[in-house]
């Protein structure tokens, strides 16, 4: 494939397609458990024996974006049960997991709208009679980076957390974890589609720009 082609055909698709994969991806996980109970972020595992892995769990809860669900005493939201803080004994625990659910229940939806905005204007700015992506590159831009934000905010949450209960619970990483990266991923392929597209855009109304000048010149 010649590289004209990759600009005039499969850049300006490119951007748009990859741009509604990452708003679709960034979708789900803003809509995580307790809304879709199937996508979490992680999963915690209390139990009484040493090994947790094992048929000895007491207690189970999955964390999403809009809090937790508990699977035994069937209670959801962002308060933690008193049975599971009485039981876990770390200091600290309710509000750092607060704070974290929080803090990503507002990053990803910025970023999800973000996202959705990116689109958009793609769709709009790389019109064949239009071809002006400066908008759809910032918005693309922005969208970038909090998503970046949300996957940090997410890995680093896991392992706070996963800290404070080391020996006490098991914990378990789930899909909607890994979304952000994915939709990060596609983010950035959309932003070089979008750039080669500014670029050859560029390119092709500088020769008559420079014409007309010489035009200019002559008188």
């Amino acid at each position: 494939m010649s590289a004209r082609v990759l600009v005039h055909q499969v850049a300006p698709i490119g951007a748009p397609v990859f741009q509604l994969i990452a708003f679709i991806l960034l979708l789900l996980v803003s809509i995580s458990v307790p809304v879709v109970k199937s996508l979490y972020l992680f999963k915690v595992a209390l139990g009484t024996s040493s090994s947790l892995l094992h048929s000895g769990v007491d207690w189970s809860g999955t964390f999403g974006v809009w809090g937790f669900c508990d699977s035994g005493l069937d209670v959801s939201g962002f308060q933690l049960p008193d049975q599971l803080v009485n039981a876990l004994h770390v200091d600290g625990i309710q509000k750092l997991i607060t704070d974290l659910l929080d803090a990503a229940l507002g990053l990803h939806i910025v970023a999800c709208i973000l996202s959705f905005v990116a689109f958009i204007l793609t769709a709009y700015f790389l019109r064949p009679s239009v071809r002006h992506p400066v908008y759809a590159i910032i918005a693309t831009t922005f969208a970038i980076g909090f998503t970046f934000i949300v996957l940090v905010l997410d890995l680093v949450g896991f392992k706070e957390v996963s800290g404070k209960l080391d020996g006490v619970a098991h914990m378990t990483y789930g899909a909607a974890i890994w979304f952000p990266l994915v939709a990060f991923i596609c983010l950035f392929i959309a932003l070089i589609c979008l750039w080669l597209v500014h670029s050859d855009s560029r390119s092709r109304r500088k020769p008559s720009s420079e014409s007309y000048y010489d035009v200019d010149n002559r008188y």
